[in-house]
């Protein structure tokens, strides 16, 4: 019988979290320099802030990288309503629901801390 990891979210089962979906950028907060993040279907209802107060190069790196996300995501759908891919109106509601996303390596989830040492060596 192989015993799950303990998870980061106290009480949620490796079993009912998807290591692979996708979170959403929910909030950049350049003054306390802090990312938060929604995830998104298996792992709705989950969120996290993460704080780069100890890391100021990497808050700015990411928060470029969302922005430029965001920017290259609203030029190609406007791109595809000019083209008449979608319509205007609807152009203006994917582009008011837009966030950025990002994805995490399983690792980034586990906390090793409540682990007991013999399977925080195990890979």
């Amino acid at each position: 019988m192989t015993e799950e990891r303990a998870l980061v979210f106290p009480g949620v089962k490796e079993s009912d979290f998807d290591f692979d979906a996708p979170w959403d950028v929910v909030e950049i907060d350049s003054e306390k320099l802090t990312i938060s993040y929604a995830g998104t279907g298996k792992n709705k209802g989950l969120g996290f802030t993460h704080d780069y107060e100890n890391a100021p190069e990497e808050f700015a790196r990411l928060k470029q990288r969302y922005d430029d996300q965001l920017a290259k995501d609203v030029e190609r759908i406007r791109k595809d309503a000019a083209n008449g891919v979608i319509s205007p109106t609807a152009a203006e509601g994917y582009i008011t629901n837009l966030v950025p996303f990002e994805f995490f390596t399983p690792d980034f989830f586990i906390d090793y801390e409540d682990l007991p040492e013999e399977d925080m060596n195990h890979e």
